[in-house]
């Protein structure tokens, strides 16, 4: 089975794959990204960072579809999401394809949690469609 699906049936936020073939890291949120917390995303966010460093999901590019993301992140969730779950994820370098959120300020709060860490050894880019981020990051 070459997709495994990481998240759990009962995550109402987010839908997260590992595709074995493609050896690729996908995230796809919903929009009741809302209506989460702090302390809620920050749980999820570290339960996948565990899950995928157990079972040894090495990868190199990650596609995180954003366009259902409506969750705010403040300054300092931003911050630790860089030392905490960035730092974890990426340790070598990894291309991330980001597909835009519809909401302006969930966007940009995408983009600062992108940026704080300067050390990620990252190559992100954003668009807007799913193929042609698909295209990118596998180099298609």
């Amino acid at each position: 089975m070459p997709r495994i699906k990481l998240s759990d049936d009962d995550n109402k936020y987010f839908t997260s794959y590992f595709d074995e073939e493609l050896n690729m890291y996908e995230l796809f949120w919903s929009k009741e990204s809302e209506d989460m917390e702090d302390e809620e995303y920050k749980v999820l966010m570290e339960t996948q960072v565990k899950q995928i460093l157990d079972n040894n999901y090495s990868t190199e590019i990650f596609l995180l579809d954003n366009r259902e993301f409506l969750f705010s992140m403040s300054p300092d969730l931003q911050e630790w999401q860089a030392n905490e779950i960035f730092a974890k994820m990426v340790t070598k370098q990894v291309k991330i394809a980001v597909l835009v959120s519809s909401d302006f300020i969930a966007q940009l709060s995408i983009e600062q949690a992108m940026e704080e860490d300067e050390n990620a050894g990252q190559t992100t880019k954003y668009f807007e469609e799913e193929q042609e981020a698909r295209e990118w990051i596998l180099g298609l």
